[in-house]
């Protein structure tokens, strides 16, 4: 269906940058109030707290969204927001980050609503029960044939009800709300389609098992498409973009025989050994405010992100891991004094990719970058970095000083990503993003041709790019921040056509005078 945007509904595809870390909570930031690197990962210490923190618990969702809302209206006011991190400012949140928790839980699983639901939409509510029996059949038939290829048997168990839920029940339930939404007028409204992302974090980017649910996912988009043209609610443009990519990864702990919790522990201890107290190392999965009593533990299962948990605490060292992103907080005075030796060792002695400092006194940012070719600053050294190849360079390196500097960043940022060979991730994932790499930075964003956009002399678009595009389209900018475009220079010629509106009808038979205006 994507496809046929393409062909026969006058869409453009553009490249799409998703600015660092390239992960979700982070996009949306940026897409929604216009902040770049809202978090430094998924997963962080929380700088006030000391806790162990991810974007799933609705508590430290909703605290990150309302710093990025002070004095910043959201790009969804007055609209609706579906399965995203963050509301947006929309008035109508569901299945969302800063919003789902044990109450919204009930009350979708409300009895009455069900029925009225399986009532409303009966062939759907069938649809959707044969594609589960299908889902639970093809996740069954994985969880064996993982087995018998050497993967851990209680991540290959949870992916049968991973595979139900995430993959068609609520993405079913997303383009129920999203249908009805578009049929009542609402202004703007945003949804996230799951299925890919999470299962690549599983298999691989690249695998039969991931693509699968990209079969689903343009299906979703079909119906989201012909419920939002045919209803009476209101003239829509459909946006359908890809906030970031994956990279095919190796968990670190298959080339180490380790964690990197466990590696940078006996390191840091090793070198403050002459500390009063004797330093005791343990793993264990540290209490968070997103802790068993929330929903957070559930939801964290299902899309496979329960490895943030792992943790190996002394107490002059704490690791914390997302994907192909790692911080290192250093909790005693002489373990931070050793800052650089440590990053230093990691890239040349552990096997990380790279490793990066940043020196918060300094006046212009710079970033100190560590690997096994040799030690670099950023921004002046981004093409030896990077590699002059890299898509996104213009950008890259600012991102990647921003992402670092991050108030809950560590002293030391631990990247995975590999320039020349498989990315390392330092969870158990077969496919993961956050970092620099050119594929997981890289989105894409379908739009149709006519659609306005800011101008700036990059070939592709970041996520504010979307959002003022969103502002313009909405008449919501009093600023002049979009360049409209005339269609010919002044004293150019021109060429007078008829046109015949047939009263404003199309051939689908809707009575839509925007649509002949845009023609």
């Amino acid at each position: 269906f994507l496809s046929s945007l393409l062909d026969k509904e006058n869409y453009s595809n553009h490249g799409f940058y998703s600015g660092l870390p390239s992960s979700t909570p982070a996009v949306q930031g940026e897409l929604y109030y216009g902040v770049p690197t809202a978090v430094p990962a998924f997963g962080f210490r929380d700088h006030l707290t000391g806790h162990l923190v991810r974007m799933f618990a609705n508590d430290i969702a909703a605290e990150v969204e309302n710093d990025l809302s002070k004095g910043r209206p959201g790009l969804l006011t007055d609209g609706s927001s579906y399965c995203n991190i963050y509301g947006g400012g929309a008035k109508d949140v569901h299945f969302c980050a800063t919003s789902f928790g044990w109450s919204e839980f009930l009350n979708t699983a409300n009895p009455f609503k069900i029925f009225l639901v399986m009532l409303l939409n009966s062939w759907m509510f069938i649809r959707v029960l044969g594609l589960m029996a299908l889902e639970v059949f093809l996740a069954t038939f994985g969880f064996f044939r993982g087995i018998f290829s050497g993967k851990r048997f209680w991540q290959e168990l949870i992916m049968i009800p991973a595979r139900v839920v995430v993959v068609v029940l609520l993405r079913s339930l997303v383009t129920i709300g999203t249908c009805y939404d578009s049929a009542r007028g609402q202004p703007i409204i945003h949804l996230n389609l799951l299925g890919y992302d999470e299962q690549a974090h599983r298999r691989g980017p690249g695998s039969r098992f991931a693509h699968w649910a990209l079969r689903g996912i343009d299906r979703e988009i079909k119906r989201i498409w012909y419920s939002a043209h045919h209803g009476a609610g209101r003239e829509y443009d459909i946006w359908i973009f890809s906030d970031h990519g994956q990279e095919e990864t190796r968990p670190y702990e298959f080339d180490s025989g380790e964690l990197i919790q466990h590696v940078v522990a006996k390191m840091v201890d090793g070198s403050c050994e002459d500390t009063n107290e004797p330093i005791q190392q343990v793993t264990k999965r540290l209490p968070t405010r997103a802790n068993w009593m929330g929903i957070g533990w559930l939801v964290s299962v299902l899309f496979g992100e329960q490895d943030h948990d792992i943790q190996t605490r002394s107490r002059l060292v704490q690791t914390v891991t997302s994907g192909p992103v790692g911080f290192v907080y250093l909790l005693d005075q002489k373990a931070k004094g050793l800052r650089d030796d440590f990053a230093l060792r990691l890239a040349e002695e552990a096997n990380v990719p790279m490793t990066i400092v940043v020196d918060p006194d300094q006046h212009s940012p710079q970033a100190k970058v560590f690997t096994s070719r040799g030690q670099f600053v950023l921004p002046r050294d981004a093409e030896d970095v990077f590699g002059a190849e890299h898509p996104f360079l213009q950008d890259i390196s600012d991102d990647m000083i921003r992402m670092a500097s991050h108030k809950n960043a560590g002293d030391i940022v631990l990247i995975g990503w590999k320039r020349t060979k498989e990315s390392t991730s330092f969870v158990l994932q077969n496919g993961a993003h956050a970092g620099p790499g050119s594929q997981e930075t890289h989105g894409f964003a379908l739009l149709p041709s006519d659609t306005f956009l800011p101008k700036n002399s990059r070939p592709y678009l970041r996520p504010n790019d979307l959002r003022l595009a969103a502002i313009g389209f909405l008449d919501r900018d009093s600023e002049g921040r979009l360049v409209r475009k005339t269609g010919r220079e002044p004293d150019a010629p021109i060429r007078v056509m008829t046109y015949n509106v047939h009263a404003c009808v199309g051939m689908d038979g809707q009575l839509s005078p925007d649509r002949i205006a845009r023609v």
